[in-house]
């Protein structure tokens, strides 16, 4: 009976030492799990045990990880009606078709930050401005890391309409990243005029850490700027006019190009824009309206997008909304747009268009979206003085099949939408 419990002992033993520890798994292979994961599962990934929570922290501070391999979600602010510091950010994560909920998000931005609102966001990472005091800072609403921006303090009262980095405000973990990167802000009503700031890591922010003491330094034409991006450390900023109809020649939009290589921004190109197509607003249009943007793809092409959202009456009887979108790409030798008609790039890709600055991703790599098209959140006409129908798209997405140009719809999001009542924003999560 001995012998019995003595092998019996022996067995489980060895079964032991051939069953992996999962507690203890090379480094090499977790690194190679968590590049498959989105920041969902790598946040269930670190709560399994402490040794995979610290595992996962390495991986996500340490070099290899990017979270250019995240899929974009849209970003929701909560209404204001409720109390600031309590206000919640939604996240819409289309993989999983579900929602989630980060609630007070700016509790910990200190006095000086009642009435928070968000500009835009770049590389995970939020731009907000106080609309009381104009006091600035940059959020990673993941991470609660934060970065704070010097106050605005001579724009004539004029709030922050938009904000983009030049660059991953992330702090450097190596000596190849950047020590410092570039704001540029529109101040204005709708469209707005031109700021800057730079922001250097390690330096004493509240001493002296602009090279302008700690300001805002506002430059550019004395016109009004309808959209940013940064490509290459060069800003190119559209301006815009509020006169000339859209048809061939009939507008005076420019591009810019400001190169911000030195302390100061330098013009150094300006852009005529692209030469539409004849008939682009059809007969019987009843009302139109359109959007433009500045993106860039992975490419590294600069790309004009114009959308045109029509108000068309069919048979004098019943009014229907259509929306045409024309994407053109900066050939920058020959000084001239040229208008892309099938594919971005090599193909594979997908722009993803906003209140943010633009993003691009390879759609094959995510199966929620489609190659060689454009998602914009940008409600389309509508009466915008009836409250319903303009709040209405707040839960929706525009989608653009380039290659297929009249199957134009809209992604509806599941989401009690009736609590957010603003522009929504698209977010790369960054866990770093």
């Amino acid at each position: 009976m001995a012998e019995l419990e003595r092998r019996c002992v022996r067995i489980r033993l060895q079964q032991q030492q051939q069953q992996p520890n999962w507690l203890e798994l090379p480094s090499e292979l977790v690194e190679l799990i968590m590049k498959k994961l989105g920041l969902v599962d790598i946040t269930r990934f670190k709560a399994v045990c402490r040794s995979w929570y610290k595992a996962g922290n390495s991986y996500t501070c340490g070099l290899v990880y990017s979270p250019n391999n995240q899929s974009p979600w849209l970003m929701f602010p909560s209404s204001e009606c409720e109390s600031p510091h309590k206000r919640h950010l939604c996240f819409f994560n289309f993989a999983e078709q579900k929602q989630y909920k980060l609630k007070n998000v700016f509790q910990g931005l200190g006095p000086g930050f009642d009435n928070p609102y968000c500009v835009g966001s770049s590389y995970g990472w939020l731009i907000v401005f106080d609309e009381k005091s104009n006091n600035g800072c940059i959020l990673n609403p993941f991470s609660g890391s934060r970065i704070k921006l010097p106050t605005i303090t001579s724009f004539n009262g004029f709030r922050v309409t938009k904000a983009i980095l030049s660059s991953d405000p992330t702090p450097p973990r190596s000596c190849t990243k950047s020590s410092s990167f570039w704001i540029v802000i529109m101040h204005g009503l709708i469209c707005g005029r031109l700021a800057f700031y730079n922001y250097k890591h390690g330096g004493d922010h509240e001493d002296n850490n602009n090279i302008n003491n700690n300001t805002w330094t506002g430059f550019g034409e004395f016109f009004l700027y309808a959209d940013l991006i940064f490509h290459n450390n060069h800003l190119y900023a559209l301006q815009y006019h509020e006169t000339g109809p859209l048809v061939p020649g009939g507008r005076n939009d420019l591009v810019e190009v400001w190169d911000f290589d030195n302390y100061i921004p330098k013009k150094v190109a300006t852009f005529k824009n692209p030469s539409f197509p004849l008939g682009i607003i059809n007969p019987g249009v009843k009302k139109s309206c359109y959007n433009i943007y500045l993106a860039k793809s992975l490419d590294d092409e600069i790309l004009y997008v114009l959308r045109v959202s029509a108000k068309v009456t069919i048979d004098n009887d019943t009014d229907h909304y259509t929306d045409e979108c024309y994407v053109y790409k900066l050939v920058y030798s020959s000084q001239r747009w040229e208008e892309i008609v099938k594919t971005f790039g090599d193909g594979g890709q997908s722009l993803f268009l906003g209140e943010n600055q633009c993003i691009s991703i390879y759609a094959r790599k995510f199966p929620e979206w489609k190659e060689n098209s454009l998602y914009i959140t940008v409600r389309p006409y509508t009466d915008r003085f009836k409250i319903n129908r303009y709040f209405e798209y707040v839960h929706k997405v525009g989608v653009y099949h380039l290659q297929k140009k009249d199957q134009n719809h809209f992604m509806e999001l599941n989401l009690n939408w009736e609590h957010y009542y603003w522009t929504a924003f698209w977010i790369v999560p960054n866990l770093f």
